[in-house]
């Protein structure tokens, strides 16, 4: 779980700078920038207070049965917690990076029940044994002061196997009695 402070909560602070140098030109102004960075750390408590609790976050992963090479397949991640309806979000998944994916860090917003769901794509390369990492979530209030940063544990295994789905699509035409593709013909019984 991390807090990460906003960037106009760091505009905030910038802004508050001029009067520690108005402390120098006299003793008093130290009441005014005591009760300016008490009022921000007020404002950013109050903000993490209503920000949803890192233990809540549950994720989960929709593969494809089963991954195949050369194919561009979609991978879903979905992220759900109650307190979670509505904020807006971005969730970066760990996967490896044999299976090329398209972008490292969706974007979306957590509908009113609180689930997340984003997708990407990927096309793996080489067949073989996978293994699918946490998934890192950013959260934040609109017009809010810090972002929730929360990494879920959602370890999955995915094989790679040679291009099933064209052995599939090639069972499918001798299924119907169809030439798609040159060269392919038709079984005949024996």
């Amino acid at each position: 779980m991390t807090l990460i402070p906003q960037r106009r909560l760091i505009a905030a602070l910038l802004i508050g700078s001029p009067l520690l140098v108005l402390i120098v030109v006299h003793p008093i102004f130290w009441l005014a920038v005591a009760a300016y960075y008490g009022a921000l750390l007020w404002l950013a408590s109050a903000d993490a207070a209503r920000l949803p609790r890192p233990s809540g976050f549950v994720a989960s992963r929709v593969l494809p049965e089963p991954f195949s090479i050369g194919e561009v397949q979609a991978v879903q991640v979905l992220v759900a917690h109650a307190g979670a309806a509505r904020l807006p979000a971005e969730v970066a998944d760990h996967v490896p990076a044999d299976l090329r994916p398209d972008r490292r860090v969706c974007v979306g917003t957590f509908d009113q029940e609180g689930l997340l769901t984003v997708e990407y794509s990927v096309e793996p390369a080489h067949r073989g044994s996978y293994r699918f990492g946490p998934v890192d979530l950013r959260c934040w209030r609109p017009g809010g002061w810090l972002v929730r940063q929360v990494r879920i544990k959602a370890d999955e295994p995915a094989a790679v196997y040679p291009d099933v789905l064209a052995i599939k699509r090639y069972d499918l035409t001798l299924r119907r009695g169809m030439r798609i593709m040159v060269g392919i013909r038709r079984a005949r019984p024996p």
